[in-house]
């Protein structure tokens, strides 16, 4: 179902969702994102941790975001959907968004920018209700 070597590693197995997309295997795409929401964590409402989060006892939100954005690409409107539900609730005041939720689903460390564009980049996904890399 996924790459090899990347089943403990779900934001390469996003990525490389997103490259299969790219040069046209839509197929391989879809079943990298099934496989990822398969890992969701339904009681948080986030990508569940994966051997390195594990060690860290960290949900990554920039995770869950990056997830949502393979689920829109993949057309999985639902599992996009529930992804950015989470994200919105999780914007902090200052308009950012924490990296990481402990174990608990509390928010952890600092707002930063890398986790804020992919959680922008997927509520934008579900506006549009596709994946789209041009901004109109």
């Amino acid at each position: 179902m996924h790459d090899s070597g990347t089943s403990n590693n779900y934001d390469e197995i996003a990525l490389i969702g997103h490259y299969r997309s790219l040069i046209g295997d839509n197929t391989k795409a879809a079943d990298l994102a099934k496989f990822l929401y398969s890992k969701w964590n339904r009681d948080l409402g986030v990508l569940g941790m994966d051997q390195g989060d594990s060690k860290a006892r960290l949900f990554r939100v920039y995770k869950t975001a990056l997830a949502g954005t393979l689920f829109a690409r993949a057309r999985m409107t639902d599992a996009c959907a529930s992804a950015t539900n989470k994200l919105e609730a999780l914007q902090e005041l200052e308009g950012g968004w924490k990296t990481d939720l402990d174990s608990t689903g509390q928010k952890n460390g600092t707002a930063n920018v890398e986790t804020t564009c992919l959680a922008l980049i997927c509520l934008d996904c579900t506006e549009r209700g596709r994946f789209s890399p041009i901004i109109t």
